[in-house]
């Protein structure tokens, strides 16, 4: 059976909402090693933050291609009230639970320096730089889509875009890990144009096992980055061909797999695992522990949360 009848990547939608559940919970995960347990000698084997982020970055790209084709220009009616809302209601919705959290168990609410970290999230909403980013590549997105180009050209601009706003990023002085992540929007983009010819190539088993070994390489070793190319600048070459990798051995083992995993509900719900794991952290600070009493809380709190607002929002937009 041909690959465009059985393994089409827009066709395993389920198995794609249980990679994005996964990669949720895996940043989860290294926040939790990193931040709370930063001496054990596992914590550099849990930190794959960067590696999902590249993930949900490619997801992005690939769906707002893949409904572009499918839509047209119908696709950009109503564009920023569906898409935005999806992204920015959630967010509203984190920062609503998240600072009483903060103010009862931590500290006083300091709104001038709520308002002066929105983009990031300062103290209150940790890692919700990824929607500063996300609204910013869909805006790239509508503007690029609304010129008179044909797809290909308007595919190159957005390209384009995205790496000048890596450079800006970087220019900067921004944190690596705003910069590291976004050439997995730009894997998205052009995935969803040679689908079936790209999907082909990863799910080989030698490009898959090279995408492996490349990954761990750079994954653990960092040789480009802290070896051999000692120069900061240098670093972020490291780091890109990690998250490529890491994005290519995913995507290739999704169009691999024959399986069709069950549906559940709580799948749907890992943008707000996402948002929601710092409101985990804060409620757990109170308590005193041990690591593995803090994990299994702090894993299945930020499972919780996330999914009582995710149900929440889901409700909230049907108002």
């Amino acid at each position: 059976m041909g690959l465009s009848d059985s393994t089409l990547f827009s066709q395993k939608r389920v198995l794609c909402d249980w990679v994005k559940y996964i990669a949720a919970l895996l940043v989860v995960n290294g926040h939790i090693f990193m931040f709370s347990n930063p001496e054990s000698a596992i914590t550099p084997f849990m930190n794959l933050g960067a590696c999902c982020v590249s993930i949900f970055f490619f997801f992005s790209g690939y769906g707002l291609m893949t409904s572009q084709k499918q839509k047209g220009d119908a696709y950009l009616n109503g564009f920023f009230k569906r898409r935005i809302l999806k992204v920015m209601l959630p967010l509203l919705t984190a920062y609503v639970i998240t600072l009483p959290i903060y103010a009862l168990l931590k500290d006083s609410i300091n709104w001038l320096t709520v308002l002066k970290t929105l983009t990031w999230g300062g103290p209150y909403l940790r890692y919700s730089w990824f929607v500063t980013e996300i609204v910013v590549l869909y805006g790239a997105f509508y503007i690029v889509m609304k010129t008179k180009c044909g797809i290909a050209s308007k595919r190159n601009i957005l390209t384009l875009l995205v790496l000048c706003m890596m450079a800006l990023l970087i220019i900067a002085g921004q944190p690596k890990w705003y910069v590291i992540s976004l050439p997995g929007f730009i894997i998205g983009i052009w995935f969803q144009a040679y689908e079936d010819k790209i999907s082909r190539i990863l799910s080989e088993y030698t490009i898959l096992i090279i995408s492996v070994v490349i990954w761990l390489f750079t994954w653990q070793w960092q040789l480009v980055g802290h070896n051999i190319l000692t120069a900061y600048k240098w670093e972020y070459i490291s780091y890109y061909i990690c998250n490529i990798a890491f994005v290519a051995m995913v995507v290739g083992l999704i169009c691999k797999l024959r399986i069709t995993p069950p549906h559940l509900r709580i799948l749907r719900s890992s943008y707000e695992v996402y948002l929601m794991q710092n409101s985990a952290f804060i409620i757990l600070s109170a308590f005193s522990m041990p690591f593995i009493g803090y994990w299994i809380s702090a894993i299945c709190s930020s499972i919780s949360i996330g999914y009582f607002v995710h149900n929440l929002n889901t409700r909230l937009y049907r108002i």
